[in-house]
Formats: structure tokens, C-alpha cells, sequence
């Protein structure tokens, strides 16, 4: 802002020389406030961190990231090996097959069959299960009875 300015054009010698001294004193004054607004912030910060806070953060601008060089030998070590994919399809056991027509009065009437799409859909099914077990109950001649013991399911917890 200062330097744009052009003292010559100032006819006057008097006026351009007090011009001069109040941009010098201007400048002056603008340089010790910035000191003195630095040693104010680096005065609060020493008095937090003496609390045991922290200071104002120091928040650095933007640079341009580095492109890291990768030195590891990691890729060199290891060997790579082929994946193939299996079709999951092999792996499912099929429990029930259906035969899925679809009604020829919703179909257009050049429509031809030609042919079925296999679709494996896999479902989870889940239902309660009770069992009823009979356990046989025998008696000595002395009248005792003897049964076997229950089944760790049975006991009560």
C-alpha cells in the first residue's frame, strides 16, 4: 500500500517531505505493533501452557505434498500368486428344486419358450424345535425304581 505511492508528483517540497516522515512513522508503527502482538500471544501461550492447557496451535499453510518414495522391498519379496475364482453355485447343497412357468395369458403372443434359467436363491430358516424323548422306567423286585439319568439338555439350570 505504502510503496504505490508516489511522492514526486507532490508539488509541494514541504507538503512531500511531511508526506514522507508520516509514512516512515506509519510504517515504524506498524512494525512494533506487530512485535508487540507477537510478544503478547507467546506471553499468553507461556501462561497456559504454566496452567497446564495448551497454547494457541501454530497452523501451518499450505505446501505442496512430497511424493513419498516407496524403498520398502516388499513387492520384490513377495511372490504373487494366481487367484481364481470358483462359482459359489458348486459349493451350495440344493434341497429342494422347483419348475417355475410363467402363465401364457400375461405373455405376448409371439412369445416363445425357449429354454429354462437356473436361479439359486439361498434362504435361512429358523424354527423352534421340540423333541419328546420317552425314557424308559424299570422297577427292581423290591420295588425301587430305576431310570436312566437325564440327558444334559433335560436338567434344569
Amino acid at each position: 500500500m505504502i510503496d504505490n505511492i508516489d511522492l514526486s508528483k507532490i508539488q509541494d517540497e514541504n507538503a512531500r517531505e511531511l508526506i514522507k516522515r508520516l509514512l516512515n512513522l506509519i510504517e515504524k508503527l506498524s512494525a512494533d505493533l506487530r512485535d508487540a502482538q507477537n510478544e503478547i500471544q507467546r506471553m499468553r501461550d507461556e501462561v497456559n501452557r504454566l496452567k497446564g492447557e495448551q497454547g494457541k496451535p501454530k497452523i501451518k499453510g499450505n505446501t505442496p505434498k512430497l511424493v513419498p518414495t516407496n524403498h520398502s522391498s516388499e513387492k520384490e519379496r513377495s511372490k504373487p500368486h494366481e487367484r481364481r475364482r470358483r462359482s459359489k453355485k458348486a459349493e451350495i447343497h440344493i434341497n429342494e428344486e422347483k419348475v417355475v412357468t410363467v402363465d401364457p395369458a400375461i405373455m405376448p403372443e409371439d412369445a416363445k419358450f425357449k429354454g429354462y434359467e437356473d436361479v439359486v436363491v439361498q434362504d435361512i430358516l429358523c424354527l423352534p424345535i421340540t423333541h419328546r424323548k420317552k425314557n424308559g422306567a424299570n422297577r427292581t423286585n423290591g420295588g425301587e425304581g430305576a431310570r436312566k439319568p437325564k440327558s444334559r439338555s433335560m436338567r434344569k439350570k
